[in-house]
């Protein structure tokens, strides 16, 4: 499992998290590899975070900004957030000691 944090400035147009989710979900295509998405509005700022397939590979984080782009180029209300981070996050490793 790939997954990637995006964090965006919303302004006062945040929107309800299962609204956005659909609509990303709507700007998926098989080869993008996305298992779900989990979107958090909070106040001015949503965050997501992008499960990808493992397949995806290092192509992660250009995968979803290809998606955010192509959603918000037609969504016109996405076009004017801003990106504030783009973050591959690394799966936790259950069998990885802890770090006491």
């Amino acid at each position: 499992m790939r997954m990637v944090y995006l964090r965006l400035a919303t302004g006062d147009s945040a929107p309800h998290a299962p609204t956005l989710r659909a609509a990303l979900d709507a700007y998926t295509a098989p080869d993008d590899m996305v298992e779900h998405i989990y979107v958090e509005a909070r106040g001015d700022r949503t965050e997501l975070v992008f499960f990808l397939h493992e397949d995806v590979g290092d192509r992660a984080p250009q995968t979803v900004g290809r998606l955010w782009r192509r959603a918000a180029s037609d969504l016109t209300r996405l076009g004017e957030w801003t990106v504030l981070e783009t973050t591959a996050l690394l799966p936790a490793d259950p069998d990885a000691p802890d770090e006491d």
